[in-house]
C-alpha cells in the first residue's frame, strides 16, 4: 500500500484546511484497555482509543522494558534506590560528626559510636536547614514518583492483558518477537475492529510517527543545529539534564489534544523565551538539592564501579551525539543495537592516535605505585595487624594499599596497548560509521588529522568526563536557559513552522518523518529528482532544504530494514532504485577493469544482495525476499545489513556530490561540465 498523507508548510495558511487549536485543551486520558471486549464477532463493542500517542507509546513500552515483571522490578528498585539515596546522604549529612570521625586514630578514640554520632538538633544552624531543605524536596519527590509508579502499574496490567488476549503475545515470547511482528499484528486488529477511528486503515509509518512525535523533531532540531547554545566558561555541554529542560519547554507546550501544534507556539516565540527563563530561574532555585543529590548519588552509584573495574580509561558516546546519530522514525530498541555494535570500532579509532607521552608516564607511575601495594599486600599474608598498627606519616599501611590501588587503576587506564597496532584510520572510522551513519564531509579523507580525531573524541567521551559533566550541569543548566536558549527561541518556532506536517489520521509531525523525498529530498544521496507536477516554487522551498548528510535518505533505508511488511510510496522507491541502478553501473565499472566476462551475473547479485539486505532473515518474508534470497549466488559474501545500505549511500554521494548542478524539465540530472 502507497503511502498516503496530506501535507501543508503552517505559514501557508490560505492553501491549509487544518486549522490549530486553543491553548486551554490537554491531552485526554486513556481508557483503560482491560474494558475493551475485542471477542470474535463482537467488533461492535471495540471502544475507540482517544489518545492514540499514549496508547501506541504504552505498547511500545511494554516491549521495550519486557513485560509487566520488569517494569514493576524496575520501578520498585528505582524508589528503593531514590529513598535509600535521599536517606543515607540525609544521614551522613546531618546525623555524622565528621570532625569528630576524622579524628579518630587509635582503637581507644574509635571504641565508642556515639561519639561519631550527633544530633542535628541540638544545634540547629544554616547547614541543618540546608540539609533538611534537601531532605524535604527530595522526600517530595519521592512521594510523586510513588504516585506515578502506582498509575503506572494500572496501566502496566492493562497492557498485560491487552498482549495476552488482543495480540496473542505471552510474557515470554515478549524477549524473542520483533517489534515490527507486534506493529503487523497491530494493524490487523485495526482492519478486524478500527479501533482508530480518524482513518481506515493503520501502517508502520503512523505508529512510528505517533511513538516518536516529539523526538523526530528533537531529531531535526539537532540535525539543523539549531541547539548551538555555549557559554564563556563552560563551552558547550549538552547534557541529559540539559536535554531535560528542553523538551519539556518546547514539546509539553507544543500539542494540543488532537495532536496539532497550538496556534499561541507558533505565533508567539516570546512565550517560548518567557518558558526557558523561567526553567532557568526555578533550575536556580533548587540548585542546592539537587546539586547534593547528583553528588550523592552519582559517587554512590559508580564508586565501586570505577575501584573494582577498569572504567577511568572507557568512553560512550555522549547525548549531543546519540541526536545525531539516531534516525527519524527509528525507535529506542533498534537505536540502541545499532550504537552497541559501534562501540568497539570507535575504541579502535581513537586507539591509533596513542598519546604515547602519556603512556609512558603512566607505565612508570603504575610500575612503582605496584611495587608499593604488592609488598603492602604480601606483609597481610604474615599478620594482618601490621595493616592497622604500622604508621607512616600518620597513616597505617590500609590507607596506603587504598591510595596505591586507585593509582594503579587510573594508570593502567591511560597505557595504550600496541600489539597488533596498524595505522589505518580511514579503514577504522568507516567500520565505526557503519553503525553511527555519521559521517561529516570534513570528515572525508581527513581521518588520520588530529583535528577529526579531536572532534570525534569530543562526541565518544571518557565515562568519567561524562559523570563530571553532568554534575557541573546542574550549574550550567540554568544560564544556558536564561541567557542562550531565548535567543534562538525564534529560529526554533520558525523551523517548527516551516517544517511541520499534517499526516492524515496522525496529526502535525516532523515532515522529515514523512520520508517525502518530493518535498525533503537530497538528490545527492539518491533522493528521485523532482517531478514535473512540482512548481517551481515548491521545488525551490524543499530542495533548498534537505537534512543534513542524508539523515532522511539513510533514515528511510533504515526504517524500510526494520519493517519488513510496509510499503513505501513511489519516491521511496524510486530511491532504491536508484541505488541498484548505481551498483550495477559500479558492476560494469568493475567488470570492465578486471575482464570479467560474467558481469550480467554479478550485476543481478548486486540487486538481489541489496534487496535481500533490505529484509530480516525470518521464515515469513514475502516473496520478494525469498526471490532476492535464491538469486544470489551462495559463494557471494555480503555486508552486514546496516552496513550494506549506508556503504551504498555513501558511496553514491561520493560519485554524485558537486557533480549535479542542475536538473533538466525531464526530470533527469546533468552532471556539472
Amino acid at each position: 500500500m502507497a503511502l498516503e498523507f496530506s501535507y501543508a508548510r503552517l505559514d501557508e495558511r490560505a492553501s491549509t484546511s487544518f486549522d490549530f487549536s486553543e491553548d486551554d485543551v490537554s491531552p485526554t486520558p486513556s481508557k483503560s484497555l482491560a474494558s475493551f471486549d475485542l471477542e470474535e464477532g463482537d467488533a461492535g463493542r471495540w471502544e475507540a482509543i482517544p489518545n492514540l500517542d499514549k496508547f501506541f507509546s504504552n505498547i511500545y513500552n511494554y516491549f521495550y522494558e519486557k513485560g509487566y515483571r520488569c517494569i514493576i522490578a524496575a520501578r520498585l528498585s528505582s524508589l528503593l534506590t531514590l529513598a535509600f539515596t535521599v536517606l543515607f546522604s540525609t544521614f551522613l549529612l546531618a546525623f555524622v560528626n565528621w570532625r569528630q570521625l576524622l579524628q579518630c586514630d587509635s582503637e581507644e578514640t574509635c571504641r565508642h559510636i556515639h561519639s561519631i554520632l550527633r544530633n542535628p538538633f541540638d544545634e540547629f544552624g544554616m547547614w541543618e536547614l540546608c540539609v533538611f531543605s534537601y531532605f524535604i524536596v527530595l522526600s517530595t519527590y519521592w512521594l510523586w514518583s510513588l504516585y506515578c509508579f502506582f498509575l503506572t502499574l494500572k496501566e502496566t496490567f492493562d497492557m498485560r492483558t491487552f498482549y495476552r488476549e488482543r495480540l496473542g503475545i505471552s510474557e515470554e515470547e515478549l524477549s524473542t518477537v520483533e517489534w515490527w511482528a507486534i506493529t503487523e499484528k497491530l494493524i490487523q486488529l485495526q482492519d478486524r475492529y478500527r479501533f482508530c477511528i480518524v482513518k481506515d486503515k493503520l501502517t508502520a509509518l503512523d505508529i512510528a510517527n505517533r511513538i516518536m512525535r516529539k523526538d523526530n523533531f528533537m531529531i531535526a532540531l539537532t540535525n539543523k543545529n539549531l541547539l548551538r547554545f555555549q557559554l564563556p566558561v563552560f563551552g558547550r555541554m549538552f547534557t541529559k539534564t540539559l536535554e531535560w529542560n528542553i523538551q519539556f519547554c518546547l514539546f509539553d507546550y507544543m500539542f494540543d489534544k488532537n495532536f496539532h501544534v497550538k496556534k499561541s507556539f507558533l505565533g508567539d516565540s516570546n512565550k517560548l523565551k518567557r518558558r526557558f527563563i523561567f526553567m532557568g530561574l526555578l533550575n536556580l532555585l533548587f540548585l542546592g538539592p539537587i546539586l547534593i543529590f547528583m553528588i550523592v548519588f552519582n559517587f554512590l552509584r559508580h564508586a565501586e564501579e570505577f575501584h573494582s573495574q577498569r572504567t577511568y580509561g572507557q568512553r560512550q558516546w555522549t547525548p549531543l551525539a546519540q541526536w545525531l546519530f539516531r534516525e527519524f522514525n527509528e525507535l529506542p530498541h533498534l537505536f540502541k543495537r545499532r550504537l552497541n555494535a559501534s562501540f568497539v570500532h570507535a575504541e579502535s579509532y581513537l586507539a591509533m592516535f596513542p598519546s604515547t607521552l602519556v603512556s609512558i608516564i603512566a607505565r612508570c607511575i603504575s610500575f612503582i605505585a605496584g611495587s608499593f601495594l604488592g609488598v603492602l599486600l604480601m606483609l597481610t599474608f604474615f599478620d594482618e595487624s601490621l595493616l592497622l598498627y604500622i604508621k607512616i606519616a600518620e597513616k597505617n599501611f590500609l590507607w596506603y594499599i587504598a591510595v596505591f590501588g586507585t593509582v594503579v587503576a587510573i594508570c593502567r587506564g591511560l597505557i595504550n596497548d600496541q600489539r597488533g597496532f596498524c595505522f589505518e584510520p580511514e579503514e577504522a572510522i568507516k567500520r565505526v560509521v557503519q553503525y553511527t551513519h555519521f559521517m561529516p564531509p570534513r570528515w572525508r579523507g581527513r581521518c588520520h588529522r588530529l583535528s577529526t580525531r579531536n572532534e570525534f573524541a569530543h562526541l565518544f567521551q571518557y565515562r568519567v568526563v561524562l559523570l563530571i559533566e553532568e554534575i557541573l550541569s546542574v550549574v550550567y543548566t540554568p544560564f544556558v536557559l536564561i541567557f542562550s536558549l531565548p535567543k534562538l527561541a525564534d529560529e526554533i518556532v520558525q523551523f517548527i513552522r516551516d517544517f511541520t506536517v499534517d499526516m492524515d489520521g496522525v496529526g502535525h509531525v516532523c515532515g522529515f518523518g514523512l520520508f517525502d523525498f518530493q518535498k525533503y529530498g537530497n538528490i545527492e544521496y539518491a533522493a528521485p529528482a523532482p517531478t514535473k507536477t512540482d512548481s517551481s516554487v515548491n521545488h525551490k522551498k524543499s530542495k533548498s532544504n534537505p537534512t543534513e548528510f542524508g539523515k532522511m535518505e539513510k533514515s528511510f533505508m533504515n526504517f524500510k530494514l526494520n519493517n519488513p511488511t510496509w510499503q513505501s510510496d513511489q519516491a521511496g522507491d524510486q530511491l532504491m532504485s536508484n541505488l541498484v541502478q548505481f551498483q550495477q553501473s559500479q558492476s560494469v565499472d568493475r567488470s570492465s577493469k578486471f575482464g570479467d566476462l560474467n558481469s550480467s551475473m554479478n550485476r543481478a547479485s548486486l540487486t538481489s544482495s541489496l534487496m535481500a539486505s533490505m529484509l530480516p532473515m525470518q521464515s515469513d518474508l514475502p516473496a520478494l525476499a525469498n526471490e532476492a534470497a535464491m538469486m544470489a549466488p551462495l559463494s557471494e559474501v555480503r555486508m552486514p545489513l546496516h552496513e550494506n545500505y549506508y556503504y551504498w549511500l555513501e558511496q553514491y554521494y561520493d560519485s554524485h556530490a558537486g557533480a549535479l548542478s542542475f536538473v533538466k524539465k525531464d526530470g533527469s540530472r546533468s552532471a556539472k561540465v
